[in-house]
C-alpha cells in the first residue's frame, strides 16, 4: 500500500509537470533572451579569449603611457553554468595620474571586469608633479559559454517540433 501510494505521489507530480509544460518552455525562452541582452557584457569563451583580455587591457595601459612591467595569469575556472572567471595579474609602472585614469577607464571597460585587489608604491619626483607609481593590479574577468544542445536534446527538441506541426 505505500509503495502504491508512492506511485500516486511520483504521478501527481509528473502530471504537474506535464502540465506546466508550457510555463518551463515560456520561462526558458525568457532567460535565454535575457542571456542574449547581457551576452555582450562578457568575453566569449574561446581558445583566443586570454589574448583578447591582453590586447584589451594593453591598450588601456598604452593609450595612458603606462608600462607593464609583468602579465601573469592568475585563475582561470570553469563552472558547470558555462562561465569562466579569468583572473590577471599585470605589473605597472608610469605617473600617479595615469595610473588613476587607468583604473577608472577598466572599472569602465565595455565588458564586465572586476578590480580584486590594487597595491602601487608612489614616488614624488617634483613639487608640481603628481609622481611615480609603481605597483600591480589583479583584474577578475568573465567569459561565457555559448551552451549548445546536446544531441539528446537536439532530437527531442525535434520530435517535439515534428508532433506540433
Amino acid at each position: 500500500i505505500s509503495e502504491i501510494r508512492g506511485k500516486q505521489i511520483q504521478l501527481g507530480k509528473t502530471i504537474d509537470l506535464v502540465n506546466s509544460y508550457s510555463n518551463y518552455e515560456q520561462l526558458a525562452s525568457t532567460l535565454k533572451a535575457e542571456k542574449s541582452k547581457l551576452a555582450p557584457l562578457f568575453y566569449e569563451d574561446s581558445d583566443g579569449t586570454r589574448l583578447q583580455i591582453q590586447k584589451d587591457i594593453e591598450q588601456v595601459l598604452s593609450d595612458h603611457n603606462l608600462t607593464i612591467e609583468r602579465f601573469s595569469w592568475l585563475l582561470d575556472d570553469r563552472s558547470d553554468s558555462g562561465l569562466r572567471t579569468l583572473r590577471v595579474l599585470v605589473g605597472f609602472n608610469g605617473q600617479l595620474d595615469a595610473v588613476m585614469r587607468v583604473l577608472l577607464d577598466i572599472s569602465k571597460h565595455r565588458k564586465v571586469a572586476r578590480q580584486v585587489e590594487w597595491r602601487q608604491n608612489l614616488t614624488k619626483n617634483r613639487k608640481t608633479d603628481v609622481g611615480q607609481s609603481r605597483g600591480h593590479v589583479t583584474l577578475e574577468f568573465y567569459a561565457y559559454n555559448s551552451l549548445q544542445l546536446i544531441p539528446d536534446q537536439k532530437q527531442n527538441v525535434a520530435s517535439k517540433a515534428s508532433v506540433r506541426t
